[in-house]
């Protein structure tokens, strides 16, 4: 008898443990491999931000990435506009940057931006190209001001489809 509750809960704990974790995974598999690399570190500083991910399930065309510095934190300065955005998706090779312009196109990602201590960046993409499953993207932001003090802070990251 104790030899078969033995057996039965060797069996039932790799099962249990599996529906948690692909519980887990399933839930968390939105975006993976995140980072958010600044060049300069130091209070009130302006700095570049290289911002990595992967995309599991892709962004279809006419998705959008939203990236939301912590409010009150980072400054994205009054100025700063689709010029000081780098979007870029990898291809196998390079990361090859994509056509940014104000408003999205067939062809263009429209960048938007909020600036202020509130503020955010959202790149929608064009209606002609999402990324693939498993699409490896680069998004460089320059010029975004360090909060004034040190510390830890948030940069939250989000892509929404159409």
């Amino acid at each position: 008898m104790k030899r078969f509750r033995l057996h039965s809960l060797a069996v039932l704990l790799p099962a249990i443990l599996f529906v948690v974790a692909f519980t887990f995974v399933a839930h968390a598999a939105y975006l993976s491999f995140v980072s958010d690399l600044i060049v300069a570190s130091a209070p009130s500083e302006y700095t570049s931000h290289t911002i990595q991910f992967t995309a599991p399930g892709g962004i279809p065309a006419s998705g959008d990435i939203s990236i939301t510095p912590q409010d009150g934190a980072f400054n994205i300065p009054f100025g700063i506009d689709y010029t000081n955005v780098h979007f870029s998706v990898w291809n196998g090779s390079f990361y090859a940057p994509r056509s940014l312009s104000e408003t999205p196109s067939a062809t263009d990602d429209g960048v938007t931006i909020v600036t202020g201590t509130s503020g955010s960046v959202t790149i929608t993409l064009s209606s002609g190209a999402g990324v693939a499953a498993g699409g490896k993207v680069r998004i460089i932001i320059d010029s975004i001001q360090n909060p004034v003090t040190d510390g830890s802070f948030r940069v939250e990251l989000a892509t929404h489809t159409a």
